[in-house]
């Protein structure tokens, strides 16, 4: 499977994700209006979570451990030392049990279990930090646990699989903040994600190097007739994409049926097209280090990529959608909760493909997203949200294959 779950800086000039104490739905990024986990279905994805009334709160990565497979998940964070005692600003659980946890001290030490356990990194308060943790486990008697900073392999311990578990989900943040400084408290995690030791591709260390974006759309390719702005009328400048993009900023006071900042289609059994282009993968990462700036000096490889859409519905409809070019995707399906109309997001649904390796895509190609009527769906179908996720690293001509690591930036903007 290899790549299995991220997610990080979503849209030009926003940068990572914030996360405030007491309260993991609070973000920059607009696309899923208060929800850490929309690009999480099932067993395996990103998750948010407040771990207790102290006011802690995490992003993490969670998966379904096979045994004797390795995990290895990744997050850059913008860590803060408490001024007195220690703080756990990440951990391996298994379910709602803490397994493994490491802490940072007042003296800026990043310790395992407490900080009274061994002094692993120097971790600088106020600076950008990449934090990786492999696990392995036999689900019997040996769990396997090598944590990497900046790249730099720190900790590399085997121990005893107590009670059976293995470990399924890594969580970073202020998971058990000083009372003192539990309230409003906010932490930045940026480019968080998580591969397995399977496949081809992505199966190790997710590294220092890749940057998470998510893909806007550019332009209508090829809209068919049937489709309509949220209302049911033709858009007023016949252009459909910037609806179709439209990431949540749908005004309160309109249900779906009435919001003109969507598109729809009306027309019972269509199963007509429509068809968006978005940015190249290339213009979208170098303009999201330099905005405005083009750096011929500088391209880019993609590691990995998916794509997401949301859908609502009026009577029986559903939704197809896939990546048509660069490269072709496999099809998914949104059947959104039935009801009447609801305003945004309540009564949508989303889903996302399967992730997509990056050996198959072009960086310097604009891909283009297809959507459609599911057959046999009678009822209307709105859509919004409409977005490529996707890893890239920045490859410097002149060095080689050597990643750019001087063009690092994230928000808030700390050298």
């Amino acid at each position: 499977m290899s790549r299995l779950a991220m997610t990080g800086g979503s849209d030009r000039f926003l940068g990572p994700e914030l996360l405030v104490a007491g309260d993991c739905h609070q973000s920059p990024r607009p696309e899923y209006h208060s929800s850490y986990n929309a690009w999480n279905v099932g067993d395996i994805g990103i998750e948010g979570g407040q771990v207790d009334i102290s006011g802690g709160t995490y992003l993490g990565a969670k998966w379904t451990n096979v045994p004797g497979r390795w995990y290895y998940a990744r997050a850059w964070m913008l860590p803060v030392a408490p001024e007195n005692g220690s703080e756990i600003i990440f951990a391996l659980y298994h379910d709602t049990v803490p397994v493994q946890n490491f802490v940072i001290a007042s003296d800026y030490t990043l310790h395992r279990d407490s900080v009274a356990g061994p002094s692993l990194a120097y971790v600088p308060s106020y600076r950008w930090v990449c934090f990786e943790i492999g696990i392995w486990c036999d689900h019997t008697t040996q769990r396997h646990v090598i944590l990497r900073v900046n790249g730099v392999e720190v900790d590399n311990i085997v121990t005893t699989n107590a009670l059976n578990y293995p470990g399924n989900q890594v969580r970073f943040g202020i998971i058990n903040p000083i009372a003192a400084r539990a309230s409003g408290r906010e932490i930045y995690i940026d480019d968080l994600a998580l591969n397995d030791d399977t496949s081809t591709e992505n199966n190790s260390w997710p590294g220092v190097a890749g940057y998470i974006q998510t893909s806007i759309p550019l332009a209508d390719e090829a809209v068919g007739a049937d489709w309509k702005d949220g209302a049911g009328n033709p858009p007023f400048d016949g252009q459909y994409w910037w609806k179709y993009k439209n990431r949540g900023q749908v005004p309160p006071e309109f249900p779906q049926d009435q919001a003109t900042q969507m598109i729809s289609n009306p027309v019972p059994f269509s199963v007509v097209t429509a068809d968006f282009r978005y940015e190249s993968f290339q213009w979208e990462a170098v303009h999201n280090q330099y905005p405005g700036m083009n750096l011929d000096y500088m391209t880019v490889k993609v590691t990995s990529l998916r794509i997401g859409v949301s859908a609502a519905r009026v009577g029986t409809a559903g939704l197809q959608s896939k990546l048509i070019t660069n490269p072709e995707t496999e099809t998914i399906t949104i059947d959104p909760p039935p009801g009447p109309p609801g305003f945004f997001p309540n009564r949508w649904g989303f889903a996302y493909s399967s992730f997509q390796n990056g050996s198959s895509i072009d960086p310097y190609v604009e891909p283009v997203v297809r959507i459609n009527k599911s057959a046999g769906s009678d009822g209307i179908i709105y859509v919004a949200n409409g977005l490529i996720q996707f890893e890239y690293e920045g490859i410097d001509k002149a060095a080689g294959e050597a990643a750019v690591l001087a063009v690092h930036r994230r928000f808030p903007m700390v050298i």
